[in-house]
């Protein structure tokens, strides 16, 4: 039946892809309802089951049973009809957990989101991020939506810093340009620390680090990245380059 309605799909007649993502969507009800033996409906006993599995991260138990179950009546599994056969395949294929249902893990991801704010005030939170996320309001990136839920997940994403991206532009001044280049910044714990404590932060030449102290920073991370920083702070060509 979905590839009948993706055949009759035409410029004339887009909307036959909304068909096709409802098809595939009833589909993932009926294989999830026949592997985990229920639906929606039961959000509470999904939390308990992942977590015990592995698959959710602990943090979602800051919520009780009660609040959970709360949580639970504000899934409206219509909003699952609402995508294309693109996006449909695209949501179950890259982002749904083994035996999750979509509004699952948006809920999920909305409950970990809001799970910082205090006690009394964190479902109210959690419900507006919930149904921003679920109407598609809000996009989540995909390191948030993929791996938020999971096991020491975070909300690490991207950000985009203007400078960088006049770099690949066509117009503008010709010397600030570097097209065959692909720009990065890591923002290291070390960093962080030194903003949260209002200290400077030393910036260096990585090709001078890696010919001087034949460290290569693109590829150290975590503790290995901070002594290596310490290190190249102490260097007196370094300092002053």
């Amino acid at each position: 039946m979905i590839r009948c309605a993706l055949d009759l799909c035409s410029p004339e007649e887009p909307d036959w892809r909304y068909v096709a993502g409802r098809l595939h969507i009833w589909s993932l009800w009926k294989e999830i309802t026949v592997s985990r033996g229920y639906q929606y409906g039961y959000y509470a006993r999904t939390v308990q089951t992942k977590v015990l599995s592995g698959e959710y991260d602990r943090r979602i138990l800051i919520y009780t049973d009660a609040e959970l179950e709360i949580a639970n009546t504000w899934i409206n599994s219509d909003w699952d009809a609402d995508y294309d056969y693109a996006g449909a395949v695209l949501l179950t294929k890259r982002y749904l957990l083994a035996n999750e249902l979509p509004q699952e893990a948006f809920l999920t991801c909305a409950l970990l989101i809001a799970s910082v704010e205090t006690p009394d005030n964190r479902l109210t939170w959690a419900k507006q991020f919930y149904e921003a996320i679920a109407r598609r309001q809000i996009s989540l990136a995909t390191p948030i939506l993929a791996n938020l839920r999971i096991p020491n997940g975070s909300l690490a994403s991207c950000l985009d810093l203007p400078e960088f991206l006049e770099m690949q532009t066509e117009n503008g001044d010709g010397r600030r340009k570097a097209y065959d280049v692909f720009p990065q910044l890591v923002v290291s714990d070390e960093f962080m620390r030194r903003v949260a404590a209002d200290e400077e932060w030393t910036l260096v030449d990585p090709y001078e680090v890696r010919t001087r102290l034949g460290i290569e920073l693109a590829i150290v991370w975590g503790e290995e990245f901070e002594r290596a920083y310490l290190q190249q702070r102490s260097h007196p060509i370094l300092l002053h380059l």
